[in-house]
């Protein structure tokens, strides 16, 4: 089962917690070697972690509402959709873990009714997610539930020109072949988040 991305508390050292738009995230640092910035609007709040000494981005946690339309057995009014997400970046390229979550809403309860998906997602360019793979995880085993792990694992494919290859493998990225003057690197990457409502 794919695990959390390498970080600080993969070594014990310790995590955090932060909200934004509801949701409550583990942030997978220790909280003396990081700062966070948070921006919100109407419907979108994201989380991005700065390390302290290089302010180098190294993670951006995002939820976004929606509008329910119609996949709910609940009242719509009380039912709404998030897509909440975690981001991380290999030499400019962003890849994205994102599970789509149903939350019922009824003054001060809410519950997680189901995880709609769970997909990666990246930008365009000349590069492929291959043999990805996603779950959520619901606290407890069932829903409802209140808090969920979300957890994914995937090969990134870049092709880029020999004059460029030596950024990717700084990267981490090792080479898998070359056709011409384009060589296609590939890199084994591991991503997953916590998020509660409470």
């Amino acid at each position: 089962m794919p695990g959390i991305t390498a970080s600080a508390a993969e070594n014990g050292e310790g995590l955090f917690t932060e909200h934004i738009k509801g949701i409550e995230f583990e942030i997978p640092y220790d909280q003396s070697d990081v700062y966070i910035e948070k921006s919100e609007t109407n419907l979108v709040g994201s989380i991005e972690v700065y390390d302290n000494e290089t302010d180098e981005l190294l993670d951006t946690f995002t939820v976004e509402n929606e509008p329910l339309s119609g996949v709910s057995t609940l009242a719509a009014d009380d039912t709404y959709l998030s897509n909440v997400s975690r981001t991380r970046t290999d030499n400019g390229l962003d890849t994205r873990l994102r599970a789509r979550i149903e939350i019922y809403s009824s003054g001060s309860f809410r519950q997680i009714n189901n995880v709609l998906n769970t997909q990666w997602f990246t930008g365009s360019g000349n590069h492929t997610i291959e043999s990805a793979t996603a779950d959520s995880l619901p606290n407890g085993g069932q829903f409802p539930t209140t808090s969920i792990e979300v957890l994914g694992d995937a090969t990134i494919q870049i092709a880029t020109t020999q004059e460029f290859s030596a950024g990717w493998e700084a990267a981490g990225f090792s080479i898998g072949g070359s056709s011409g003057s384009t060589n296609y690197y590939r890199k084994y990457i591991e991503l997953g988040f916590n998020y509660s409502l409470y």
